[in-house]
């Protein structure tokens, strides 16, 4: 397994939400939630800065997937989406390679991390031309990819949000849920 870090609210979120079967991860990086499955493909770039680790099961663009349709029953990505040239495509070939009643998990960062992330890749002379979302837009792209029973999920408590938020900090993580009927 890779040296990433795995997030625990998101391995919650995974343990509660998959229901077994085939799992495919996108933008896989690190393969740092490969553990939590038995049967875990994780798919990225070659040239991601995790390659040398040999945890990637696929090198391929996530908009051109190499899997036949209805592979799979449950994909996910973790704070990937908004970095991939052609989200709406991701999007698309994951509701392809989903198996009727399959599940996908997105794990994002609010908009406000993301613009910290444009800022840092400027100052370090790095791609920079992300995707930029709230929930409403991001709910929008994955309706548009034909998913249904789309909802917005928490990473913490409701508790947890509003400390953050009294104390003057804005909620990191943007997740949603969506189905293949």
């Amino acid at each position: 397994m890779g040296k990433g870090t795995a997030y625990p609210h998101i391995v919650r979120l995974l343990n509660k939400h998959y229901k077994g079967g085939r799992v495919l991860e996108l933008g896989a990086g690190a393969a740092q939630y490969k553990s939590y499955f038995d049967h875990h493909i994780g798919i990225d770039l070659p040239n991601n800065r995790f390659s040398d680790w040999k945890d990637i099961d696929v090198y391929a663009d996530a908009a051109k997937l190499p899997f036949a349709p209805k592979t799979f029953d449950f994909v996910f990505v973790v704070g990937a989406l908004y970095m991939m040239n052609d989200p709406r495509a991701v999007l698309q070939e994951a509701w392809t390679i989903l198996k009727p009643k399959g599940t996908l998990l997105v794990f994002d960062y609010m908009e406000h991390i993301q613009v910290k992330a444009v800022f840092n890749n400027l100052a370090r002379g790095k791609r920079t031309n992300f995707a930029l979302w709230n929930s409403y837009e991001l709910r929008r792209l994955i309706a548009h990819s034909a998913f249904s029973e789309i909802r917005q999920l928490r990473a913490h408590s409701i508790f947890y949000d509003v400390a953050r938020l009294l104390a003057g900090r804005k909620p990191r993580w943007l997740i949603m849920k969506a189905h293949k009927q």
